[in-house]
């Protein structure tokens, strides 16, 4: 069994921890349609509690559904549920889910044709181990921003991606006026070089959002705003640090080399109507 150091406790990576984990991104999903009703009421972001997690449609964005599966087991009206909400959005149905979902979900899954687009890997950290600290670029300075700096953290979201589509900036303003998020701007010699945020509930700091300006990556500014959060999370007196990344990136050795380790692989499974 692998199993994660905490103080005199250990974290294991279990049904209990992932549910924890599950519900900390599922209420995430659901302060983006918050924030995005409040910015931009005319945009239509919407969610729907369903099987113990919730779907959420913030249109081009995000559309998704997270937690089904670990807190109720899930029937076939949950299903014919789910998929009502999102064809009347008109868009495919899609799930994350993790191994430790209901054995049922995975049936009525199977039964209804959905099929595997991607994985992803979820990190924990538990902040109270001893960790060696890291090389810090010196000259990175990262805090977190102020209420006059959120334009600024917005732009350099948008600096970092210019050509994806997927992230403009009605999505990085909806960070910023998250609920439970704190946004991280990287600086050098004063100048915006990274954007990074964190959500902070029941003891969990979950980070997110790491992005670093093309001209300035391999200089260690994802780095930097890894520490700058780790050390944050630990001011707060979070319990531990979660993270999740495409198998194989920059983010996953940076996050690992931070002292992450991981914990269970999550994966998205679609049905396109």
């Amino acid at each position: 069994m692998i199993y994660l150091q905490l103080g005199d406790a250990m974290i294991f990576p279990d049904k209990s921890l992932a549910t924890r984990l599950e519900n900390n991104l599922a209420q995430d999903m659901l302060e983006y349609v918050i924030a995005f009703n409040h910015l931009f009421p005319d945009y239509g972001a919407t969610y729907r509690e369903i099987g113990g997690g919730i779907a959420i449609y913030t249109g081009q964005f995000i559309h998704s559904a997270i937690g089904l599966g670990l807190n109720s087991p899930i029937s076939n009206a949950d299903m014919e549920t789910l998929e009502a909400y999102f064809r009347a959005n008109q868009v495919a149905s899609e799930i994350e889910i993790c191994p430790f979902t209901d054995a049922s979900f995975l049936r009525l899954l199977n039964e209804r044709h959905y099929h595997l687009t991607d994985f992803t890997t979820a990190y924990i950290h538990p902040l109270y181990t001893i960790q060696p600290p890291p090389k810090l670029n010196p000259d990175i300075i990262v805090e977190p921003i102020t209420n006059t700096e959120k334009d600024l953290w917005v732009q350099t979201v948008i600096d970092v991606s210019p050509d994806d589509h997927a992230t403009d900036s009605r999505l990085a303003q909806a960070v910023t006026h998250r609920a439970h998020t704190t946004c991280f701007l990287a600086k050098l010699d004063g100048e915006p070089v990274g954007a990074s945020a964190l959500s902070i509930r029941d003891s969990v700091a979950t980070f997110y959002f790491t992005a670093t300006r093309q001209a300035y990556r391999n200089q260690g500014v994802q780095t930097a705003m890894i520490q700058a959060r780790l050390d944050y999370a630990k001011a707060q007196d979070c319990e531990m640090a979660f993270a999740t990344s495409i198998p194989g990136n920059h983010s996953m050795r940076n996050v690992m080399r931070a002292g992450f380790r991981v914990a269970y692989v999550r994966c998205t499974m679609v049905k396109n109507f």
